[in-house]
């Protein structure tokens, strides 16, 4: 199977993805009709739809935690737990964060190891 193709949990009374499951053998352990496949992609967008229309109030969006009000677009997932340490992309673990709610609330000193960061760091070292 594609990396690009992961096993989801559909709501059943909404027919929604809220959950990618961490791998195939606890996907196989639910009841069949509501486990299905779907593009990561895709699956990922339908979750952060729905943790953005959670946030959402008569006036806009909000920051789940200070209740700031953000746009869909500065507005910032954040997962409760984390999945390095087993959390899951899920509808259950996702919130909607403003900027500092998210980066010095709850990564404060966390220094960020992205691929593509270190990859700008270097060329601008080098430039």
């Amino acid at each position: 199977m594609s990396k690009s193709v992961v096993f989801v949990e559909i709501n059943p009374e909404t027919s929604k993805i809220i959950r990618i499951f961490k791998n195939s053998h606890l996907a196989l352990s639910f009841p069949q009709e509501i486990v299905k496949q779907s593009l990561r992609n895709f699956a990922v967008g339908e979750i952060r739809s729905q943790i953005v229309e959670r946030a959402t109030k008569e006036d806009g969006v909000h920051c789940e935690y200070c209740d700031r009000w953000l746009t869909s677009q500065t507005g910032h997932m954040h997962e409760k737990q984390f999945k390095g340490k087993g959390g899951e992309v899920s509808l259950e673990n996702g919130v909607f964060l403003c900027y500092e709610c998210h980066i010095l609330g709850e990564h404060g000193d966390r220094v960020f190891q992205s691929s593509k960061i270190k990859e700008i760091q270097n060329a601008s070292r080098n430039s």
